[in-house]
Order: C-alpha cells, then sequence, then structure tokens
C-alpha cells in the first residue's frame, strides 16, 4: 500500500491491500473519499501522478504497472507488463519518465 500527493488538485491518491485506488479530496475539513477504483486483480503498492496531472501509474505485486486516465476512477486505461517481480516502489524522475523497484 501506498500514497501520493497530487498539488495542483490538492487530492491524496492511495493504493492498497483491496486492489483499489482512492481519491480523496483534502480541500474539504477532514479527509473525505471522492473516488474509488473498480477493483484490481492485484494489490495496489506504489504509485505516481504524471504527464502533466494527466495519468496516474501504479505498481502492482504481479510486476505490472497499471495506468489510469485523471478523473476516470472506475476502471484504469492500460496496462504495462514486464517488470520481474512485484513494483514495490516507485519514483517520478519527470512527467515522462519513472523509476521503478521490487
Amino acid at each position: 500500500a501506498n500514497m501520493t500527493y497530487h498539488e495542483s488538485s490538492n487530492r491524496l491518491l492511495t493504493g492498497g491491500g483491496d486492489g483499489r485506488l482512492g481519491v480523496y479530496d483534502l480541500r474539504r475539513a477532514g479527509l473525505k473519499l471522492e473516488n474509488l477504483s473498480d477493483q484490481q486483480e492485484d494489490e495496489l503498492l506504489s504509485l505516481a501522478v504524471v504527464k502533466g496531472g494527466r495519468k496516474v501509474v501504479v505498481g502492482t505485486q504481479d510486476g505490472i504497472i497499471d495506468i489510469w486516465s485523471w478523473g476516470k476512477w472506475e476502471d484504469l486505461s492500460d496496462r504495462f507488463p514486464g517488470h520481474p517481480q512485484s513494483v514495490d516502489a516507485m519514483l517520478k524522475i519527470d512527467e515522462d519518465t519513472i523509476c521503478t523497484g521490487s
């Protein structure tokens, strides 16, 4: 499980063992769940916001990187397989580059 903060939208994004991506609106008092994705097949371990806030990339236990389009939280828009192990860590280098680790 992991979380990241998207400053320009004032949103907290979370990924967890239940396989769901959560989006929390921090503009309101308290921590209010704004959106929750459909349950994915695997645990969500790491995440980053890229492409100028248009995409959210999420590392899974199966070594797949799931990709969501911002604002379309129900289901992911793409998947990028090929990581040899789980994607436990993710670091955004710039808007087009992430570094991942197991």
